[in-house]
């Protein structure tokens, strides 16, 4: 018998017959991008696979797996494996392999059997390496050998594309990390490291405990030890299960987290439960109106080991692009908490684009100062703020961010964006002034929703343009508190233009009547703005072609993050650009 051709092949799913349902580990993640294609051995006769992965949501999917040969009288046998996966998996064992028969291209639903003929080990190493193990069992199928294995060995030739980044096989954990006994291809990251580590995609890695990423700041003294961060697109990050996992980047150290579309880079806990592990901090040395003095330091509210902040806005603290942070966030005490992503006094040399933050415990996106900025910033399912300016004085841009109500979102206290400048001093400097253009907030009708979806207050100022806030069946879509938030109106530092309230349940609210009204007239008076129904303007997050956000933009400040377009809120209407698409969580994201 000759093993000359294997054709139809997925091989994830292979859950089936023992193989492991929700490893720790997964040194090669499984998607489209990664396996799909044809494999072959050019040494062994045109031996070969096509592979094929479906995704089914979430961070499972579906492969398939045909072994096409043919016996010494030239028919054709079909060895198939099939199953679900589930992310984590790079090797299956025992699973169920059948010979199928039956069907013909002439007729639309033929009929095929199989019966199983024995069990296959599959692994993948890499992009160019996919191992194949048959243990054949079943006797009296012509030419097939029982009991004897057959162990195949496929690349692809360079035929991969640049899809798929698992390039090089794992050989050893990196240097600045330790193997995890008992789980395969997976490393440990604990404690503070003052060195660069570079987290290959050929491995998992295990936060446990607090990892620092440079020694933590004192107050009011510069950095002392620094480190370096490096993550591979693709790479998988989890929370190892302890009582408070996250990851900290110090003041003075950076990270480079540079995912692809294809290949985003995955922060996850050990289940995905909302809070099941702590989420990432990243600390610069900007301006924070909280510092003891003035160009000094602030200590972090969850944890005051942490310290950030200085006089440099312009400071840098890496790269994160093509990220996923899925189910962070931990409660300290009342009303402190650990964030999906907290941002402290992190300068405008950072860069923060493609990242999502889904099903956190509190905050998506929370910001202690700063002038850090953002595009393409999504919050999906998350419990409280979507974009939360804090205590510090933001004063950073923000160009489309999409946020998303969830079922488990705070009603008490939960906002699309909450705004404020220093509850301990209203009128602290530097003054938060956040300018956002293009987001848009959707409520959620079939599910416990915000409280409201933009709140302003303690003081802040702020720009706004072409915003869109969608469905908030119950709350107020827009409130401005305090005689301090108030003053900014009056001296032109808190502005909204170009912006559309629809389907609220109520559109503004003050603390009081003669507040409300004032809130009322500040957002009717704003360039632009408008309030309406949902039907004929938007379907979803997509604005409707000739609705009141289609055409109706105004142009934000010339230069510097803005880019210039038509449309309100942060997709464009049919056809429009989906930049949510192929990075982020399967199916967190409503049409």
């Amino acid at each position: 018998m000759r093993l000359d051709t294997l054709r139809r092949a997925a091989l994830a799913a292979l859950v089936l017959g023992g193989a492991a349902a929700a490893p720790a580990q997964a040194a090669f993640i499984v998607s489209e991008a990664s396996v799909d294609g044809s494999w072959f051995n050019a040494s062994q006769a045109g031996r070969g696979a096509l592979v094929d992965y479906i995704p089914t949501g979430g961070s499972n999917g579906v492969l398939f797996t045909a072994l096409y040969t043919f016996d010494t009288t030239g028919q054709p046998v079909w060895l198939t494996v099939q199953g679900n996966v589930v992310e984590g998996q790079f090797a299956f064992t025992s699973v169920p392999v059948f010979r199928t028969t039956g069907g013909a291209f002439a007729t639309q639903s033929p009929a095929v059997q199989g019966t199983q003929v024995g069990t296959a080990s599959i692994t993948f190493n890499s992009c160019e390496d996919l191992r194949v193990s048959l243990n054949l069992t079943t006797a009296g199928l012509p030419n097939l050998p029982a009991n004897q294995q057959v162990d195949l060995q496929f690349s692809r030739g360079g035929l991969a594309g640049a899809q798929c980044v698992y390039t090089q096989p794992f050989s050893a954990c990196p240097a600045g990390t330790t193997a995890v006994t008992g789980q395969a291809r997976t490393c440990r990251l604990t404690g503070t490291l003052n060195q660069t580590v570079r987290l290959s995609n050929s491995a998992t890695y295990l936060l446990d405990g607090k990892v620092n990423i440079g020694t933590p700041l004192q107050q009011n003294q510069a950095p002392t030890q620094t480190g370096t961060l490096i993550v591979e697109p693709g790479t998988l990050i989890r929370g190892a299960g302890g009582s408070l996992d996250f990851l900290v980047i110090n003041p003075g150290s950076r990270i480079f987290a540079e995912g692809t579309p294809a290949a985003p880079i995955v922060f996850t806990g050990p289940t995905e439960t909302s809070g099941s592990w702590g989420g990432v901090v990243v600390a610069g040395l900007a301006t924070n109106n909280n510092a003891s003095i003035p160009g000094g330091t602030a200590a972090f509210e969850a944890d005051p080991t942490l310290v950030w902040g200085g006089n440099n806005d312009q400071d840098s603290s890496g790269v994160m692009r093509f990220v996923q942070i899925r189910s962070a966030g931990s409660v300290i005490s009342a009303n402190v908490e650990l964030n999906s992503l907290t941002l402290g006094s992190v300068g405008a040399g950072t860069v923060l684009e493609y990242i999502q933050v889904h099903n956190g415990l509190d905050d998506g996106f929370e910001f202690f100062g700063g002038a850090v900025n953002g595009k393409y910033l999504v919050v999906t399912q998350g419990n409280d703020d979507g974009l939360d300016f804090d205590v510090g004085g933001y004063r950073g841009s923000i160009q489309y961010a999409y946020v998303q109500a969830g079922s488990n979102a705070d009603t008490a206290d939960g906002s699309c964006v909450e705004s404020d400048n220093n509850a301990q001093s209203l009128n602290a400097t530097p003054r938060a002034r956040p300018r956002v253009a293009n987001l848009t907030c959707v409520g959620n009708a079939a599910a416990p929703n915000f409280r409201r979806q933009l709140r302003i207050r303690r003081g802040s100022a702020g720009d706004y343009f072409n915003l869109v806030v969608a469905q908030q069946p119950s709350g107020e879509c827009l409130t401005v508190f305090d005689t301090a938030t108030f003053d900014q109106i009056t001296a032109g530092a808190l502005t909204i233009q170009g912006s559309s309230l629809l389907g609220c349940a109520t559109n503004f609210a003050g603390s009081d009547a003669a507040n409300t009204t004032l809130v009322t007239n500040w957002f009717n008076g704003g360039t632009g703005n408008n309030t309406g129904a949902l039907t004929g303007n938007i379907s979803g997050r997509i604005p409707a072609v000739g609705g009141a956000l289609d055409g109706t933009a105004v142009a934000p400040p010339i230069g510097g993050l803005f880019d210039r377009v038509s449309y309100r809120g942060a997709f464009g209407p049919v056809p429009f650009r989906d930049w949510t698409a192929g990075w982020t969580y399967p199916g967190s994201i409503r049409p």
